[in-house]
């Protein structure tokens, strides 16, 4: 009888255990997936906030980019307008010396550093005027920018797409604008050229 008892009360004991280290490993897996969850709700948080600053530093870079791009753009266009109505008045009859003109180009080239050259075509799309002083051969009666501005009777700026200049043999993105002849027909284009190598420069 002592011998039953004794063995009843040894499984009860074993239960007991059994059922304690049963609790006391789902206490552990539950502290275990608390702590995990709050690990991953950290790394959430923490890369949120990373992709957020990303996200704020991609905007800002953008703004930059597009601010210098505008500050350039109407930097060389105010020396555009200054040749154009310089040119209008030449091509009205007042004056068409070539070195004067040239001299005037090359001291307005002088105030934009983004453009590597300043040039005039006639109606033709034959270059007359460069800053340079040497005149070119080469036509670009064929660009698009220059049937732009032949068409554009309302001489504003023109911007072309990126295009291999046939004088500098290198990429460039060229800004014109219309020239009128006595009249307001069409007589040719001022141009400035601005080198692919500025962008990468700056970008």
């Amino acid at each position: 009888m002592t011998s039953t008892s004794s063995r009843q009360s040894s499984r009860s004991s074993d239960g007991a255990r059994f059922w304690r280290r049963i609790i006391v490993i789902a206490l552990g897996l539950a502290a275990l997936s608390t702590y995990v969850g709050l690990g991953l709700f950290v790394l959430k948080q923490s890369h949120d906030r990373e992709l957020e600053f990303a996200h704020h530093s991609q905007e800002n870079f953008a703004k930059v980019l597009e601010e210098h791009a505008r500050s350039s753009i109407e930097k060389i266009d105010t020396v555009l307008l200054a040749s154009q109505l310089r040119l209008n008045e030449a091509f009205a009859g007042e004056s068409m010396d070539v070195a004067s003109i040239n001299a005037a180009l090359a001291k307005y080239l002088g105030l934009i550093s983004e453009s590597q050259s300043l040039r005039v075509a006639d109606k033709n799309g034959r270059f007359i005027f460069d800053s340079s002083g040497s005149i070119s051969t080469a036509t670009i009666a064929d660009r698009d920018y220059f049937l732009r501005n032949k068409a554009n009777s309302r001489a504003s700026l023109v911007i072309s797409e990126p295009l291999f200049a046939r004088i500098t043999n290198n990429w460039v993105i060229t800004l014109s604008r219309r020239i009128n002849g006595p009249q307001g027909e069409f007589a040719g284009l001022v141009q400035a050229a601005v080198g692919a190598d500025f962008f990468q420069n700056f970008y």
